[in-house]
This record gives C-alpha cells, sequence and structure tokens, in this order.
C-alpha cells in the first residue's frame, strides 16, 4: 500500500494513540495494522471516527471501505467492522 511507503509503522500508531479522533494520524495508523494482520484493531480506529467526528466522518468512512476491499468479503473481521460502521452511521 503506498500510503504506508517510508512510514516507521510505531511511529504512526504510537502518534495516533495520542490523539485518537485525528484522522489524518488515525489513517496510516489503520493502514498499518491492517497491513499487519491486525485488522480488527485498524477498522475499531476508523469506525471511532466515523462514529464521533462529523468533520472527519467521510473521509474516514472511505478509507474504512478501501480497507474492505483489501480482505476477503467473507472475513469475519470484515463482517464486524460493517455492522459496526452502519450502527455507527445511523
Amino acid at each position: 500500500m503506498r500510503r504506508t511507503e517510508g512510514l516507521e509503522a510505531a511511529a504512526v500508531i504510537a502518534a495516533a494513540a495520542q490523539d485518537p479522533l485525528n484522522f489524518e494520524l488515525a489513517g496510516p495508523a489503520a493502514d498499518m495494522e491492517v497491513l499487519s494482520g491486525n485488522l480488527d484493531a485498524g477498522f475499531a480506529r476508523l469506525i471511532a471516527i466515523v462514529a464521533a467526528s462529523a468533520d472527519s466522518r467521510e473521509p474516514a468512512r472511505e478509507r474504512l471501505l478501501e480497507l474492505f476491499r483489501t480482505q476477503p468479503a467473507n472475513s469475519e473481521s470484515v463482517i464486524k467492522a460493517r455492522k459496526a460502521l452502519t450502527s455507527a452511521l445511523f
């Protein structure tokens, strides 16, 4: 994933943890988590933004949908996250 090239995963995730509703920090952290196989954490990070931040709701939702497409549609993590996303939106 090009968005993560040149980034150090631990630093990106630590920065996002300090400001969890900042999409500019959380987006790359979610990418890193999903790439490393920690799907639930990456998805949950973005769902929290969708639920809490009107300003970043749409970019976080779009990033989630992109990340969903990197995984099998029948993945338990994707199914669970899609349900959580629906709840966060409505």
